[in-house]
């Protein structure tokens, strides 16, 4: 079973431990995989790939063309990468010695950004160089970029199969280096596929070496892909296998252990006053750099990455310069829509256009919590330095706790370097409470339909750019360009997904993802359905969750993945825990798969059962599931019969006891279906178990008005008695927390319920002065429309126009609560 990567973390002394670098360690910063360069080689020089080595493509390519052509061009590929996230933390360890077979010069980037010294050696003929003792050494076995024989240096590329055969001629003492560092410490070997042939060429060698001597250390094995059976196979021969990337290893040893303490240069990356940061983030010159333009992804739904957009595959939104001006002036920036309205892409135009003014930009990685003692860091540093920079947080309402203490900080003069830009569906952003920094202070702007403007860019775009004239549909073409405008206006209704799906397709977009599922193999139509129904549902979805649901053999997931290739995308989540989300490109594709393929009560019921049944209670990733299963808009709450909903509700107490909101939705539910006695009892044992939240109490107001209300055989003054006790607490709750818009609701109902009975309509003006205090202090739009709403019922009590017999929410809409757990 493979080691827990902080476990490996803890055991590891940088000082006494040598680092064997692959080609995995360098694609998180944009360097191609062996079968990309292999693609590239065969298409640059005009022949087949077949299912050629990258050796045997690079021996064709130098018999075609000649040694210098090939090498030129695989520099070309190369020799312009930038060290991003984990690489660029490697300096901060005292290494032993680092080995690759990477032909890059990403690890010298880092280590020159870090102004840290090291020595290359990528030949005997440079073995020399290695002369200051206090430095760590570099060693590439396989050649660096810039530097070949064919180009006039002594030191040569292995890169044919000739090359392969000559490897001792140009790199005996290399070799002989690796054989003594391996017998006198610990190697870390990763970047390789357990099932790479050239890893297992390394670890023969390795274990040949230490097979000689009792030799102290260990080697560790960290691959990306999770491969149990090898994994096995290795352990049986005495090496440690644990799962993660660079970026994942690098972490935890950031939290394991001790880092050097390097002093930046001023104007550098602002990053390196937080380095742990740069696992967690996108650095937008970064992704710039490395000009990854992935136009068929973001026509198949996928938003546009920073280089499509410099790349000018994207239409500029109306709002974006005056958004981007707008976070000037008021350093945070949120928008809001919902799915498939173009969010996302919108936020990265607004980055893309302050990096070309000389912001510092970054993009916080949703899968990763948000670390605000480190962006404080970061804020500190870019104010030090005269800076300004902006992080742009998608999915803002998976980390509002932390947004709402960054936002905090931030609004002090002190940390004012940092500015927010945050992006979230409007039904998940709006109802929850916010800092005021969110709200009042910063610039807002709601995506939905296309103008009339971002049309006609739309259109332009689909004719005059040459990379997207051939994906378009020939019906679409036929038009006039009038006409073309005149059928996204009201086919479309102006929605931006379903424009660009129009514009590129004759078909209805339900039909083009229907019959894309039906094009699938049967096994994969019942993972995908599965997996968008889940994911529709609000659930995280995972691999193990899958395997665990579906009896999916966890050998065949690496297959599946190629199988669903462009459909279903597969993310880390953390693995050290070896957790890897699963997702299907657009939340709109989900949707529509999960009301066609689960049209039935029974079947959602059934699939939701299925996942309660299955949630691991001490996975944190699984954890969000139960907050999401228990949301107003997906899970439990689409099930019609409420004996059902409560049924699941308990299932989901009984296995996770301490998450907070199955409780309060079951609470709330049995107090809608006016069952007191039950609400009452599930309060005591909340406030038993958890204590008691201002949820709770807000409760146990409403429940003092229901009964109030509803309660059969009392009298006029027990109803008006009840209502003051509740009235009285609802006064309590909302001076202790003024700005939560909930509270004050319920402490409007409490005295409309008061006044109903009898008491005096002061009690309603009271309540109405502390939401119209609110809404000055907040700038809460849905305060203000609460105000608007509730000053017209205070009105015709006043002047006695109407009988008002229930003051209670009116809706599910406007009852939705705020859930701050």
């Amino acid at each position: 079973m493979p080691t827990d990567l902080n476990e490996v973390a803890r055991r590891i002394n940088p000082e006494e431990t040598i680092l064997f670098l692959g080609a995995g360690a360098s694609v998180p910063s944009g360097a191609p995989k062996a079968q990309e360069l292999s693609q590239a080689i065969a298409a640059q020089f005009s022949f087949e790939l077949s299912d050629y080595s990258l050796s045997e493509v690079a021996s064709i390519a130098e018999e075609k063309v000649g040694r210098r052509s090939l090498v030129e061009f695989v520099n070309s590929k190369i020799g312009k990468l930038r060290p991003t996230r984990g690489l660029r933390n490697i300096p901060l360890f005292d290494w032993r010695r680092i080995y690759t077979t990477n032909y890059d010069d990403l690890i010298e980037s880092a280590y020159r950004d870090s102004d840290t010294v090291l020595q290359v050696v990528s030949s005997n003929y440079e073995i020399t160089n290695a002369s200051r003792e206090s430095a760590t050494t570099l060693y590439k076995i396989h050649g660096t970029v810039g530097s070949d024989t064919s180009t006039g240096q002594t030191s040569k590329l292995i890169l044919t199969e000739q090359d392969y055969d000559d490897t001792q001629t140009y790199r005996e003492a290399l070799y002989s280096q690796l054989e003594r560092d391996l017998v006198q410490g610990s190697c870390v070997i990763i970047g390789y596929s357990l099932s790479d042939a050239y890893m297992k060429e390394q670890i023969n060698f390795a274990l040949k070496v230490r097979s000689k001597s009792d030799i102290p250390g260990q080697i560790y094995l960290i691959t990306y892909a999770s491969d149990a059976g090898r994994a096995m196979l290795y352990e049986k021969r005495g090496f440690v296998v644990a799962n993660g990337s660079i970026d994942d290893f690098i972490a935890a040893m950031a939290n394991e252990t001790d880092m050097r303490s390097i002093v930046y240069s001023a104007g550098g990356d602002p990053l390196n006053r937080a380095p742990r940061l740069r696992v967690s983030t996108v650095v937008v010159e970064h992704e710039l750099a490395q000009n990854k333009q992935s136009l068929p992804s973001m026509f198949a739904g996928w938003p546009a990455n920073y280089s499509d957009i410099e790349a000018g595959h994207t239409f500029e939104r109306d709002a974006i310069s005056e958004l981007a001006n707008e976070l000037i002036e008021k350093k945070c920036a949120v928008i809001v829509g919902a799915s498939g309205t173009g969010k996302t892409t919108a936020a990265r135009q607004v980055l893309y256009k302050l990096e070309k003014e000389s912001f510092v930009c970054w993009e916080h990685f949703s899968s990763h919590q948000l670390p605000v003692d480190d962006w404080i860091e970061v804020s500190q540093a870019l104010v030090s330095e005269d800076r300004r920079g902006v992080l742009f947080v998608d999915d803002a309402h998976e980390h509002l706790r932390e947004l709402n203490r960054l936002a905090d900080r931030l609004s002090t003069n002190e940390t004012s370097g940092l500015m927010l830009v945050v992006a979230a569906p409007a039904n998940l952003w709006n109802p929850r409470v916010k800092s005021t920094w969110l709200t009042r202070n910063a610039a807002r702007k709601t995506f939905s339909r296309l103008t009339s403007n971002e049309i006609d860019k739309l259109i332009s775009l689909a004719e005059n750019l040459p990379d997207l004239r051939p994906l378009l549909e020939s019906s679409f073409a036929g038009f006039s360009r009038e006409d073309r405008k005149r059928r996204l206006q009201h086919k479309c209704e102006s929605e931006t997904f379903v424009c660009l799906r129009n514009i590129f397709s004759s078909d209805s977009f339900d039909n083009i993802v229907l019959r894309e599922y039906a094009s699938l193999p049967e096994d994969l139509q019942e993972l995908y359905k599965t997996l968008s129904a889940l994911q529709a549902s609000g659930v995280s979805v995972h691999r193990q969750l899958l395997i665990r649901m579906l009896g999916i053999d966890s050998s065949s997931i690496l297959a599946i993945l190629a199988r669903l290739d462009g459909i279903v995308e597969e993310y880390t989540v953390s693995a050290k825990d070896g957790t890897y989300g699963w997702r299907g490109r657009h939340d709109e594709i989900t949707r529509i798969i999960y009301q066609y393929k689960f049209q039935s009560p029974v079947e959602r019921e059934e699939l939701v059962e299925k996942v309660v049944d299955n949630l691991v209670a001490t996975d944190a990733f699984e954890r969000k599931t139960v907050s999401r299963l228990c949301s107003f808009e997906a899970g439990i709450q689409q099930i019609s019969s409420k004996s059902k909903r409560d049924r699941l509700l308990r299932k989901l107490i009984s296995k996770v006891p301490s998450e907070r909101l199955p409780r309060h939705r079951l609470i709330r539910s049995l107090m809608d279906q006016g069952k007191f006695d039950e609400t009452e009892a599930e309060i005591r044992v909340y406030k038993s178990e958890l204590h008691r939240d201002t949820t709770i109490q807000r409760y146990e107001i409403m429940l003092g008005i229901r009964r109030a209300m509803n309660s059969t055989g009392i009298m006029q003054e027990d109803r008006r008695a009840i209502a003051l006790t509740a009235y009285e607490a609802s006064v309590r709750l909302s001076e202790a927390q003024p700005l939560n818009k909930n509270v004050l609701k319920t402490r409007y109902d409490a005295a409309s319920a008061l006044v109903e009975f009898g008491g005096s309509t002061d009690v309603l003006h009271d309540a109405m002065v502390a939401l119209r205090k609110a809404e000055r202090e907040t700038g809460d739009p849905d305060v203000i429309n609460l105000i608007f709403r509730l000053e017209k019922e205070v009105l015709a009590i006043s002047e006695n126009d109407v009988e008002v017999s229930e003051v209670m929410p009116e809706s599910e809409a406007m009852s939705q609560e705020i859930v701050s757990n």
